[in-house]
C-alpha cells in the first residue's frame, strides 16, 4: 500500500496545507468561469438590442469576435462602476450584479492560485 502524504509545507509562515488544496483552486477557478461565461454572453446579447448607444460607446464588445483590450476595459468599468444601474433595465442590472460577484470570486481564486503554485514549485524544486 502506498504511503499517503496528506500535508505539503508552504513557505508562507510555515503554514501546512493539504495537497487537495491545489486542485481545488483549479476547480474553483473553473466553476467561476462556467458561471461567468453565460452571464457575460447574455449581457452582450442584451446591450446591443436594448441599450445600443451604451454598447457602441463601450466599443461594441462581444464574447470573442470583436474583443479588444479597449472594449473589455470599458465593459469591466461598466460592471465595476455600476453604470448599468443608470440604464434602468432590471434584468440587465441583475445580470451585471451577478457578474460582479462571480468576477470577484474568480479574481480571488486567480490572485491566490498563482502565488500558491509558484511557492509550491519553488519548494518542490529545492
Amino acid at each position: 500500500m502506498a504511503a499517503i502524504r496528506p500535508l505539503v509545507v508552504l513557505g508562507v509562515a510555515g503554514l501546512l496545507v493539504p495537497e487537495w488544496v491545489y486542485p481545488m483552486y483549479f476547480v474553483g477557478w473553473c466553476v467561476c468561469a462556467i458561471f461567468l461565461m453565460p452571464l457575460t454572453h447574455k449581457v452582450f446579447r442584451i446591450l446591443p438590442v436594448r441599450h445600443k448607444d451604451k454598447w457602441v460607446l463601450m466599443g461594441r464588445p462581444t464574447m470573442f469576435l470583436n474583443n479588444s483590450i479597449g472594449n473589455q476595459i470599458a465593459f469591466i468599468k461598466f460592471i465595476m462602476k455600476g453604470t448599468f444601474e443608470a440604464l434602468g433595465d432590471q434584468e440587465l442590472s441583475n445580470l451585471c450584479r451577478k457578474i460582479r460577484v462571480w468576477g470577484g470570486v474568480f479574481l480571488s481564486f486567480t490572485a491566490t492560485m498563482f502565488p500558491v503554485l509558484v511557492i509550491s514549485i519553488h519548494l518542490h524544486t529545492k
